[in-house]
């Protein structure tokens, strides 16, 4: 059993540079690598595989895109999530989030546990089944 964090938008640890400290910290513990929270809390989930302590830490991985309406004001701070930026289908973000590049980085660095592609609810503008199938899509359509 891996005990790990999970780097979420609005709790202690949401960063890239948050879950680096952390993880620094504490040399046991695993990443819950989201990059759905790290992208809406303003970071790049991509600094991930650049930093020493994270990238051969990932416990486990939720893989999300982010949709803002304007993404060059949104702050996860001052914004409200779910009115100015929320969750979306894989691709269909405007965040600058590349999907395929981030599961590369997961092979190259020998990743080999789940990735589950998440969206949080109610927020998808589309019904589960219909994102769940678009997500799918897009998996599909970069090779996975």
């Amino acid at each position: 059993m891996k005990g790990f964090h999970h780097a979420h938008m609005r709790t202690l640890i949401e960063t890239v540079e948050d879950a680096e400290r952390l993880m620094t910290a504490a040399p046991d513990l695993w990443l819950l690598y989201d990059t759905g929270h790290m992208l809406a809390a303003g970071s790049d989930p991509m600094q991930v595989f650049e930093r020493d302590v994270l990238r051969n830490r990932i416990g486990h991985v939720h893989l999300k895109d982010v949709h803002a309406n304007d993404p060059a004001s949104w702050n996860h701070r001052t914004g409200q999530f779910n009115e100015e930026a929320r969750f979306a289908e894989l691709g269909a973000g405007n965040m600058g989030f590349d999907a395929r590049a981030a599961l590369e980085k997961l092979e190259e660095v020998g990743y080999d546990g789940w990735v589950s592609v998440e969206l949080d609810r109610p927020y998808p503008p589309k019904p589960p089944a219909e994102a769940a199938k678009s997500n799918l899509d897009y998996l599909r359509g970069i090779g996975y």
